[in-house]
């Protein structure tokens, strides 16, 4: 989910974009303070004097029984929350709101919830996905924090997105 993005058409090549990744990978290393690093290269094994050694690796699947309760994956939740309920532009590449992911659905419903009781709308949604269904859910997800006035693209994939966004 990539949220705060200024998808202006080239005006702003030094536009920021906020990248909010919820769900953890084989890159990311926990270490002892709870405290999330990207691993460089997460396929090498490296070995120390002929045997392998292991990284504390931290997967959060997109499943049900997510620990969203401690940190750091509470920080992170915490703050995808707020930046869905402020961003005005909201890009969501290759997630496809699998049915066993209550909680991402529940901070989505919850956020788009919050926007409608604020009156706070996106102005854009950006949905990358090579299958229309996903894209459909995704928008009917956050057709109420687009309200009447929002603007909703769809894309084949993150290179589709690139190119039509002019950065191929």
């Amino acid at each position: 989910m990539v949220s705060d993005a200024a998808w202006n058409e080239g005006k702003d090549p030094l536009a920021k974009v906020l990248l909010v990744k919820l769900h953890g990978s084989v890159n990311w290393v926990l270490d002892a303070n709870n405290k999330v690093s990207l691993k460089p290269r997460p396929y090498v094994v490296r070995t120390k004097h002929g045997r392998r050694t292991f990284h504390n690796l931290s997967i959060l699947p997109p499943g049900w029984n997510k620990r969203i309760d401690k940190n750091p994956y509470k920080q992170f939740w915490r703050e995808a929350r707020r930046r869905l309920e402020q961003c005005t532009s909201l890009v969501i590449i290759g997630y496809s709101l699998p049915e066993t992911d209550l909680l991402a659905r529940a901070l989505f419903a919850e956020a788009v919830r919050s926007r409608e009781a604020q009156k706070k709308r996106l102005k854009e949604l950006h949905v990358a996905d090579p299958n229309s269904a996903v894209i459909y859910k995704l928008v009917e997800l956050f057709t109420l924090a687009l309200g009447a006035n929002g603007n909703v693209f769809k894309y084949r994939d993150i290179e589709d997105l690139a190119t039509r966004l002019g950065n191929p």
